[in-house]
């Protein structure tokens, strides 16, 4: 059977309010010891979100990993199923935190080319929260921006950010 399951080549990737166009689908952050770590990426097979990602707490400690919408690992004495809620429709997957029904994690596909993403994510060293209003990486802002990118979608420093491979 043919199977439409790719990285998101050439997509559209809507990060909070900005578009990065003709990227991968990966958001990539640099750990306080330099090592590359994928903050998000996502996979479409035919018109459904896959997602891999990791789940970590405000402190940065990792609670679980997701690989294409399963759960691979969780941390010793995590009960992630009572914490999270995964939700995967046709064209939308979201990662609900039950204790306050937050959408920790939402994307969905507009249409064939864009995807959009809305989310919290916790590196260790620095917050990452894309709203429909904005996307914070620390203290810094991006709001409206339309941006060129190639290859991997953005990759984020502690108090910085790159778009595209150039940044590597």
């Amino acid at each position: 059977m043919w199977s439409e399951r790719v990285k998101a080549e050439n997509y559209n990737l809507n990060f909070g309010t900005n578009i990065i166009r003709n990227c991968n689908g990966t958001v990539i952050y640099k750990t306080r010891k330099g090592k590359e770590k994928e903050l998000f990426i996502l996979e479409k097979n035919v018109g459904k979100l896959l997602l891999t990602t990791e789940i970590r707490n405000e402190k940065g400690e990792l609670l679980a990993k997701l690989s294409r919408n399963s759960f691979v690992h969780v941390k010793d004495g995590f009960d992630v199923e009572s914490h999270y809620e995964l939700q995967v429709i046709q064209n939308m997957f979201m990662l609900i935190r039950k204790d306050d029904d937050k959408e920790f994690f939402k994307a969905k596909i507009i249409d064939g080319m864009n995807i959009q993403v809305t989310g919290v994510f916790y590196t260790g060293s620095t917050k990452i929260e894309a709203t429909d209003e904005k996307l914070m990486i620390g203290t810094n802002t991006l709001i409206g921006n339309v941006i060129d990118g190639f290859a991997s979608a953005m990759l984020i420093k502690e108090g910085a950010f790159v778009i595209g491979a150039a940044g590597k």
